[in-house]
């Protein structure tokens, strides 16, 4: 059972990774759709070289190595490794993520210590006993 366990959580990382990539791709090619970046490109290589381009020039290739080492940077991992001690974007996230959490805990733990309170502490009735 436990084998079966390990394998149904190994099939849904590998669904889960295979979603992220795929749906990070999507929308870089939804983005440069968009923005017409094929246009783009052809419009700057006629710009700066005056011939048409063919579709695969030199500014293709070195934004697609700018994008790389862009995201490269952004995300401060390559191949599993941090490339420096900062945390990243996810981490930094998922401490703010957990210090909401944690700070929502408490305070709906002092929420029902007040109630509890309010509920067994002694009211200031005089019980019919006025004047005395």
């Amino acid at each position: 059972m436990k084998e079966k366990n390990k394998i149904w959580q190994v099939l849904k990382i590998i669904f889960v990774c295979l979603l992220c990539f795929f749906g990070t791709g999507f929308t870089i090619m939804a983005f440069h759709n968009d923005i017409g970046i094929r246009e783009l490109f052809a419009g700057l290589y006629q710009m700066i070289t005056g011939e048409n381009s063919d579709g695969f020039t030199v500014l293709e290739i070195s934004y697609s190595i700018g994008l790389f080492v862009g995201i490269t940077l952004f995300f401060n991992h390559l191949g599993g490794k941090k490339l420096t001690g900062d945390p990243t974007p996810i981490e930094v996230e998922l401490y703010k993520y957990q210090k909401d959490v944690d700070d929502t805990k408490q305070n709906q733990s002092k929420g029902k210590q007040n109630q509890s309170q309010q509920n067994t502490s002694p009211k200031n009735r005089d019980h019919g006993k006025a004047g005395k």
